[in-house]
């Protein structure tokens, strides 16, 4: 049977959609040889794959290509956090991602499956027609970049440069392979930091997967203890962010099962 892939880079933002999967129906999970944590979860009679790829550009082709390769795939979505490069985002917002860039392939513009980001409308208007928080979604581009962005600065540099509405480190590659085999593809990402947030330096001590050096981190805490302040803060919207992803989530899979082997756009024309 076919299989309908969801996959994220680290941990946190697995969190919330896992949850709601387990609540539904039993969840196998294992850890493949790379080290990646795959989760089989079911909705109604529809397979999906649950990933945690890990971080940036190597670690997503190889996860995508790999799953590919394993299982026939009807879409794969990649979701996660990202960081703002709008005034106008917030923590918890939802960015649906049609246009894709990349810092290292300037010029070249990858775009979402038509069908996949109509159902991610239609999944949009269901949140903000039940939820009470404040948070918004809205369709943009991102840009996929290969370190971490993490201070003001560099962020209104990118703005400078490029037009989009958030930066990330995994969108452009994912997309990239599946359009290899024609698979549909979507991505959806949630503001966990504003453009003017200042983040720590997560790449000096955390590693590919996102778990935490903690040799390295303790060395940077203790030369840098005021940053530890920051914390409380960035859990908080980490949080925030990895609700808002599964909230949409939630919406969205039950539009992909009915039909998962029909044409993405056909479907959407029938149902309206």
């Amino acid at each position: 049977m076919s299989m309908i892939v969801l996959m994220c880079a680290v941990r946190e933002e697995i969190r919330d959609i896992l949850s709601w999967f387990k609540a539904l129906s039993r969840v196998e999970s294992r850890t493949d040889s790379h080290g990646r944590r795959i989760y089989s979860c079911r909705y109604l009679d529809q397979p999906i794959l649950l990933i945690q790829a890990g971080v940036g550009r190597e670690k997503t082709q190889e996860a995508v290509a790999s799953i590919a390769a394993e299982y026939p795939l009807t879409a794969l979505i990649f979701f996660g956090y990202c960081g703002a490069l709008e005034a106008s985002l917030k923590v918890g917002d939802l960015v649906v991602c049609q246009r894709l860039l990349s810092e290292d392939v300037p010029g070249e513009i990858l775009e979402c499956d038509a069908g996949l980001t109509s159902l991610a409308g239609q999944a949009g208007q269901r949140v903000i027609s039940r939820q009470a928080s404040a948070s918004k979604i809205q369709s943009g581009t991102s840009l996929t970049v290969t370190r971490l962005i993490s201070n003001p600065q560099d962020r209104s540099s990118l703005v400078s440069l490029q037009t989009a509405q958030v930066v990330e480190m995994e969108n452009f590659w994912a997309a990239q392979t599946v359009a290899q085999d024609g698979i549909p593809f979507l991505a959806v990402r949630s503001i966990s930091d504003e453009i003017d947030e200042v983040l720590p330096p997560f790449d000096l001590f955390l590693d590919s997967g996102g778990a935490l050096k903690w040799k390295k981190a303790a060395q940077y805490f203790l030369a840098h203890p005021g940053e530890l302040s920051l914390f409380p803060r960035l859990w908080l919207s980490s949080r925030r962010a990895s609700r808002s992803l599964a909230e949409f989530l939630q919406e969205l899979i039950p539009l992909l099962v009915p039909h998962p082997q029909r044409d993405w756009v056909e479907q959407v024309e029938h149902s309206c």
